[in-house]
Protein backbone atom coordinates (compact mmCIF):
# COMPACT_ATOMS: atom_id res chain seq x y z
CA UNK A 1 0.00 0.00 0.00
CA UNK A 2 1.14 3.59 -0.87
CA UNK A 3 0.76 6.32 1.51
CA UNK A 4 0.43 9.80 0.08
CA UNK A 5 1.44 13.20 2.64
CA UNK A 6 -0.38 16.11 1.45
CA UNK A 7 -0.68 19.28 3.05
CA UNK A 8 0.48 23.16 2.61
CA UNK A 9 4.09 24.01 2.47
CA UNK A 10 5.87 23.88 6.11
CA UNK A 11 2.74 21.70 7.52
CA UNK A 12 5.79 18.34 8.23
CA UNK A 13 4.97 16.29 5.30
CA UNK A 14 8.89 15.81 4.92
CA UNK A 15 9.42 15.11 8.86
CA UNK A 16 6.12 13.11 9.31
CA UNK A 17 6.61 10.71 6.13
CA UNK A 18 10.10 9.94 7.34
CA UNK A 19 8.82 9.32 10.63
CA UNK A 20 6.27 7.08 9.80
CA UNK A 21 8.20 5.21 7.23
CA UNK A 22 10.47 4.14 9.63
CA UNK A 23 7.64 3.22 11.99
CA UNK A 24 6.06 0.75 9.32
CA UNK A 25 9.41 -0.22 7.68
CA UNK A 26 8.90 1.07 4.31
CA UNK A 27 10.47 2.62 2.01
CA UNK A 28 9.96 6.88 2.22
CA UNK A 29 10.20 9.36 -0.98
CA UNK A 30 10.66 12.68 -0.95
CA UNK A 31 8.90 13.65 -4.42
CA UNK A 32 10.72 17.29 -4.44
CA UNK A 33 14.21 15.34 -3.78
CA UNK A 34 13.87 13.39 -6.33
CA UNK A 35 13.26 16.35 -8.77
CA UNK A 36 16.18 18.13 -7.43
CA UNK A 37 18.39 15.18 -7.83
CA UNK A 38 17.17 14.60 -11.59
CA UNK A 39 16.89 18.03 -12.61
CA UNK A 40 20.50 18.82 -10.60
CA UNK A 41 18.52 22.00 -9.21
CA UNK A 42 16.88 23.08 -6.34
CA UNK A 43 12.91 23.54 -6.86
CA UNK A 44 13.56 27.51 -6.28
CA UNK A 45 16.37 27.35 -8.90
CA UNK A 46 13.81 25.26 -11.59
CA UNK A 47 11.05 27.78 -10.71
CA UNK A 48 13.26 30.74 -11.36
CA UNK A 49 14.75 29.46 -14.43
CA UNK A 50 12.22 27.27 -16.18
CA UNK A 51 8.75 28.53 -14.87
CA UNK A 52 5.72 27.34 -12.39
CA UNK A 53 4.59 24.98 -15.68
CA UNK A 54 7.58 22.93 -16.15
CA UNK A 55 8.06 21.98 -12.73
CA UNK A 56 4.53 21.35 -12.72
CA UNK A 57 4.69 19.05 -15.60
CA UNK A 58 8.15 17.51 -14.07
CA UNK A 59 6.15 17.13 -10.73
CA UNK A 60 3.52 15.01 -12.23
CA UNK A 61 6.21 13.11 -15.03
CA UNK A 62 7.63 11.93 -12.45
CA UNK A 63 4.23 11.17 -9.68
CA UNK A 64 3.44 8.91 -12.66
CA UNK A 65 6.88 7.25 -12.70
CA UNK A 66 7.58 6.57 -8.87
CA UNK A 67 3.99 4.85 -8.80
CA UNK A 68 4.76 2.64 -11.77
CA UNK A 69 7.48 1.51 -10.31
CA UNK A 70 7.43 1.42 -6.36
CA UNK A 71 5.22 -0.33 -4.14
CA UNK A 72 4.41 -0.22 -0.96
CA UNK A 73 6.10 3.25 -0.26
CA UNK A 74 5.17 6.68 1.63
CA UNK A 75 5.71 9.54 -0.74
CA UNK A 76 6.09 13.07 0.60
CA UNK A 77 4.14 15.43 -2.18
CA UNK A 78 5.45 19.02 -2.63
CA UNK A 79 2.22 21.29 -1.36
CA UNK A 80 1.33 22.06 -4.89
CA UNK A 81 1.30 18.49 -6.22
CA UNK A 82 -2.08 17.64 -5.42
CA UNK A 83 -3.60 20.80 -7.11
CA UNK A 84 -2.43 19.93 -10.79
CA UNK A 85 -3.21 17.56 -13.15
CA UNK A 86 -5.21 14.75 -11.80
CA UNK A 87 -2.51 14.32 -9.07
CA UNK A 88 -4.85 13.82 -6.49
CA UNK A 89 -7.35 10.93 -8.48
CA UNK A 90 -3.90 9.34 -8.83
CA UNK A 91 -2.52 9.61 -5.69
CA UNK A 92 -6.32 8.39 -4.30
CA UNK A 93 -6.50 5.23 -6.93
CA UNK A 94 -2.69 4.20 -6.12
CA UNK A 95 -2.96 4.53 -1.92
CA UNK A 96 -4.09 6.21 1.19
CA UNK A 97 -3.82 10.22 1.27
CA UNK A 98 -3.34 11.81 4.24
CA UNK A 99 -3.90 15.55 4.55
CA UNK A 100 -1.83 17.13 7.41
CA UNK A 101 -4.34 20.10 8.34
CA UNK A 102 -3.08 23.04 9.98
CA UNK A 103 -3.97 26.10 10.42
CA UNK A 104 -3.70 28.76 7.51
CA UNK A 105 -2.74 31.68 10.46
CA UNK A 106 0.03 29.48 12.08
CA UNK A 107 1.42 27.96 9.02
CA UNK A 108 1.71 32.14 8.09
CA UNK A 109 3.78 32.67 11.00
CA UNK A 110 6.16 29.69 10.25
CA UNK A 111 6.70 30.38 6.92
CA UNK A 112 7.19 33.92 7.34
CA UNK A 113 10.09 33.24 10.32
CA UNK A 114 11.72 30.37 8.06
CA UNK A 115 15.01 30.23 6.17
CA UNK A 116 14.18 28.33 3.86
CA UNK A 117 13.43 29.02 0.74
CA UNK A 118 9.91 28.35 -0.76
CA UNK A 119 9.34 29.64 -4.27
CA UNK A 120 5.61 29.90 -4.28
CA UNK A 121 6.06 31.77 -0.76
CA UNK A 122 8.44 34.08 -1.58
CA UNK A 123 6.55 34.93 -4.82
CA UNK A 124 3.49 36.28 -2.24
CA UNK A 125 3.81 40.10 -2.38
CA UNK A 126 0.49 40.05 -0.11
CA UNK A 127 -0.17 38.44 3.16
CA UNK A 128 -3.93 37.61 1.29
CA UNK A 129 -1.74 36.32 -1.70
CA UNK A 130 -1.05 33.60 1.02
CA UNK A 131 -4.42 32.80 2.62
CA UNK A 132 -6.35 32.92 -1.04
CA UNK A 133 -3.25 30.55 -2.36
CA UNK A 134 -3.78 28.43 1.07
CA UNK A 135 -7.75 28.46 0.51
CA UNK A 136 -7.48 27.30 -3.04
CA UNK A 137 -4.93 24.20 -2.51
CA UNK A 138 -7.23 23.67 0.75
CA UNK A 139 -9.82 22.37 -1.80
CA UNK A 140 -7.94 19.32 -3.02
CA UNK A 141 -6.24 18.32 0.22
CA UNK A 142 -9.37 18.04 1.82
CA UNK A 143 -10.01 15.50 -0.90
CA UNK A 144 -7.28 13.16 0.76
CA UNK A 145 -8.58 9.59 2.14
CA UNK A 146 -7.58 11.03 6.00
CA UNK A 147 -7.26 13.90 7.03
CA UNK A 148 -5.13 14.56 10.54
CA UNK A 149 -5.59 17.73 12.60
CA UNK A 150 -2.40 18.58 13.73
CA UNK A 151 -2.08 22.17 15.20
CA UNK A 152 -2.92 20.52 18.83
CA UNK A 153 -0.23 17.51 19.10
CA UNK A 154 3.43 16.67 19.11
CA UNK A 155 4.68 14.90 16.20
CA UNK A 156 4.58 11.51 18.20
CA UNK A 157 1.10 12.18 18.60
CA UNK A 158 0.09 13.10 15.25
CA UNK A 159 2.01 9.48 14.44
CA UNK A 160 -0.12 8.00 16.51
CA UNK A 161 -2.93 8.78 15.08
CA UNK A 162 -1.75 8.57 11.45
CA UNK A 163 -1.26 5.06 12.10
CA UNK A 164 -4.33 4.39 13.99
CA UNK A 165 -6.35 6.37 11.16
CA UNK A 166 -4.32 4.01 8.48
CA UNK A 167 -5.31 0.67 10.87
CA UNK A 168 -8.85 1.75 10.62
CA UNK A 169 -8.90 2.63 7.02
CA UNK A 170 -7.52 -0.46 6.15
CA UNK A 171 -10.20 -2.56 8.25
CA UNK A 172 -12.70 -0.64 6.34
CA UNK A 173 -11.50 -1.91 3.05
Amino acid sequence: MNIFFLGYMGCGKSFLSKELSKLLDLDFIDLDAVIEKKEKKSIGDIFFNKGEDYFRKREYLELKMILKKEKKIILSTGGGTPCFFDNIELMNNSGITIYLKRNPKKLYKLLINSNQKRPIFDSFKTKNEFFNNFNQREGFYLKSQIIIECDFFSNKEILTQINDELNEYRFKK
